[in-house]
């Protein structure tokens, strides 16, 4: 008669170990969810008036890389060839009109025009620095989703060319389909 434990051993014997199990899944799916995604835009050369209170979508039209062919810079959107987990940054270079003035500068991603994050940022009277605004997510995506970065400041002002400041970059996380 055999033991607990003896039942215990046969049965862990015959049964794939959990890394080879993920491993036939993936094999299995043949989708290309696995393929690498990542993107990477900066805005160098189109200085954007902002006027106070009203949202307005930043522009990136300055591709430095996408692994995909997933971001257009004349629309300034990503969209994914795949569904998945993918995480997002997105910053801008705010320069007010007027440094004299306190302000609130706000800036937020959106996904088929819904809001998935945002970030706040206050700025005193008399502070003569311009501001990076920035935000960061996680997010689960389909394919064929849209995502826009916006933004809006309680001040008139321009979003400003310096190096690689106002940035929009992207990356898929290495995992099966979601």
């Amino acid at each position: 008669m055999s033991s607990y434990y003896d039942k215990l051993s046969q049965l862990s014997a015959n049964r794939e170990s959990l890394s080879q199990r993920r491993n036939r899944n993936l094999r299995e799916d043949h989708c290309d969810s696995t393929r690498p995604s990542a993107f990477r835009a900066i805005n160098m050369s189109t200085l954007q008036q902002i006027p106070a209170n009203t949202t307005v979508k930043v522009l990136y039209p300055n591709l430095q890389f996408d692994l995909a062919n997933e971001f257009n810079s004349v629309a300034s959107m990503f969209i994914p060839d795949a569904k998945g987990v993918y995480s997002f940054v997105a910053s801008v270079l705010f320069s007010p009109s007027n440094f004299n003035e306190a302000y609130r500068g706000r800036i937020s991603i959106q996904v088929n025009g819904h809001e998935v994050a945002a970030d706040n940022d206050f700025f005193g009277a008399n502070i003569e620095i311009k501001n990076i605004i920035s935000v960061a997510t996680i997010t689960q995506l389909q394919n064929n989703d849209i995502v826009e970065v916006f933004f809006v400041s309680s001040v008139d002002g321009t979003i400003d060319l310096l190096n690689s400041i106002t940035r929009f970059e992207g990356a898929r996380f290495p995992s099966p389909a979601t």
